[in-house]
């Protein structure tokens, strides 16, 4: 919708109404503050997947309209579903709330825990 040149968005649009009013339903459900809005992806994160999306013969639209307006929609959902997925008690996906904390990167092969060095 904001970055490929070319392409059908009638799906996005509906996906795009549709999910953030979900988000916005869980915010009233379950009483989440109103947190700043912002896109929860930093810049660099939206260049590389552009970077990766040309690499794979999409036509993109110019990169930093394309930016202003995935970050204003996304800003729209982002934390609502940041506050979800905390909530919920579901590791953060990639473009999806706070990775900060990511305990399973600190487990090895066998699924216990690796000591950090001190």
């Amino acid at each position: 919708m904001t970055t490929l040149d070319g392409v059908p968005v009638g799906h996005a649009r509906l996906m795009f109404k549709v999910g953030a009013h979900l988000v916005a339903d869980m915010r009233s459900n379950f009483k989440y503050s109103d947190h700043d809005q912002v896109a929860g992806v930093e810049r660099e994160e939206f260049d590389d997947a552009c970077q990766r999306l040309r690499k794979a013969g999409y036509r993109l639209r110019e990169q930093e309209s394309a930016w202003d307006q995935f970050s204003s929609m996304r800003s729209k959902y982002a934390s609502g579903l940041n506050e979800t997925t905390k909530y919920l008690g579901v590791p953060p996906a990639p473009w999806i709330g706070d990775r900060s904390y990511l305990p399973h990167r600190e487990r090895g092969p066998s699924g216990r825990r690796v000591p950090t060095p001190r």
